[in-house]
């Protein structure tokens, strides 16, 4: 079966302005948006470090439909310009699989920062030209 004709070599592109806060950006496959809102899933990430809030959007959307064929999610936190964050400095023997799964990382900043980012208010959306609309893709 040649599915060419259904895939749109064209992305779908939004943007958006955000608030001084900063804000939280969550991109998922499809498999996610399939199970649950994007209300539902900023709900469920609220007040958590992005590594863990993307696990929990996917915990999510498998109760909710039980899949786990195409659910990804990454969230990214955008950090306001007059935020400092200091970047965590690594052991001085690094183990890469270690470090892979079990990292370490300051809670009490990183839900600091979440609970900051958690009150933004509403988002602006603004039109890209000649980005594929969903309904046309």
């Amino acid at each position: 079966m040649d599915v060419g004709e259904f895939i749109v070599p064209i992305p779908y592109v939004k943007q958006v302005k955000l608030s001084n806060a900063g804000g939280r950006l969550i991109i998922a496959s499809d498999g996610i948006w399939d199970a649950i809102s994007s209300e539902m899933a900023a709900q469920s990430c609220r007040g958590l470090p992005a590594e863990l809030a993307a696990r929990q959007v996917v915990k999510e959307a498998l109760r909710s439909r039980g899949l786990k064929d195409d659910t990804t999610c990454i969230v990214v936190d955008i950090i306001p310009p007059d935020t400092t964050v200091e970047p965590s400095t690594p052991p001085k023997k690094i183990n890469k699989l270690r470090t892979l799964f079990f990292r370490k990382k300051s809670r009490a900043s990183a839900n600091k920062l979440s609970k900051k980012l958690s009150a933004v208010g509403i988002v602006e959306e603004l039109f890209e030209e000649g980005s594929a609309m969903r309904a046309e893709r």
